[in-house]
C-alpha cells in the first residue's frame, strides 16, 4: 500500500467524454474517501496514476465562511471531477502538477440565491413554494 500523503471525502464522477460539462449527472456520484498517495489518487477502486494526468485543475469556490474545491483531471482513459471538502491542504503544495483558478464572486452569488430561495420556501404555503422548488431542480438538472 503505498504512502497515503492526504485523505480528504469526495463526491467524484468519471465520464469517458472529452470534456466533463456540468449537469444533473452530481445527482449520481461516487460518495468516496480520496486518497492522495506519492504515486496516485486512490477513490475507490480508480486509481489514478499522476504520469496518466495530463491536465488538472483545482478550483476554488467560496461556501458561507470557508471554500470548497472542484478538482477536475483530464487522464488518458477518462475525465475526472472530485468535489472536495474543505482542507488547508489543497492550498498547499500538491504531489502532481496543477492549475489553481478561483471562482471569484461567482460563488457568493450562488450562495446568496440559495440562502434567498431556502427562506422564501420557508415563509411560502406549500401550494406556492412546491411547484417553485420543482421547477428549481428541473433547471438546476437538465
Amino acid at each position: 500500500m503505498p504512502e497515503i500523503v492526504h485523505k480528504s471525502l469526495v463526491k467524484a464522477r468519471k465520464s469517458s467524454s472529452p470534456t466533463v460539462a456540468p449537469s444533473g449527472g452530481w445527482l449520481f456520484v461516487r460518495r468516496a474517501r480520496l486518497k492522495v498517495t506519492k504515486e496516485a489518487l486512490i477513490c475507490g477502486d480508480w486509481e489514478i496514476p499522476y504520469s496518466e494526468i495530463e491536465e488538472a485543475v483545482l478550483r476554488s469556490y467560496p461556501f458561507l465562511w470557508t471554500k470548497s474545491y472542484l478538482l477536475r483531471l483530464r487522464a488518458k482513459d477518462a475525465q475526472y471531477e472530485f468535489g472536495i471538502s474543505p482542507s488547508k491542504f489543497w492550498k498547499r503544495e500538491i504531489p502532481f502538477p496543477i492549475k489553481r483558478e478561483n471562482s471569484g464572486a461567482a460563488g457568493w452569488v450562488g450562495n446568496i440565491i440559495r440562502i434567498a430561495l431556502a427562506i422564501f420556501l420557508s415563509v411560502t404555503p406549500p401550494f406556492v413554494g412546491i411547484p417553485i422548488l420543482i421547477y428549481w431542480i428541473y433547471l438546476c438538472i437538465r
